[in-house]
């Protein structure tokens, strides 16, 4: 199994794009999920971060 979190996380975002309510929020809630466990300092985190505002907003 690959570890390859910045796939998942680009998957996530584009679940949010494409439909926020998707399966109960599940991009926009696993997103910040991942962001916890990377930490704030992530730069993972921070391009996904602001990338889901924009999403989001």
């Amino acid at each position: 199994m690959r570890d390859d979190y910045a796939e998942a996380m680009e998957q996530l975002l584009e679940i949010v794009r494409r439909d926020q309510n998707f399966r109960d929020h599940a991009g926009r809630q696993d997103l910040p999920v991942l962001f916890a466990l990377f930490g704030e300092n992530d730069p993972r985190v921070m391009r996904f971060r602001e990338q889901l505002c924009l999403a989001l907003g």
